[in-house]
């Protein structure tokens, strides 16, 4: 049980660092893109 537990942990950290990343990726696309359309504008 303790072995399932520490794997369950394991997986929700690395889901959790994904998402975090994926977060911060979108962001700085989202900031890139918008600072071309404006400099287009």
């Amino acid at each position: 049980m303790a072995v399932e537990l520490k794997v369950f942990h394991y997986y929700l950290q690395t889901i959790v660092f994904c998402c975090e990343n994926f977060t911060i990726l979108f962001f700085y696309f989202f900031v890139v893109f918008t600072l071309q359309r404006s400099i287009d504008l």
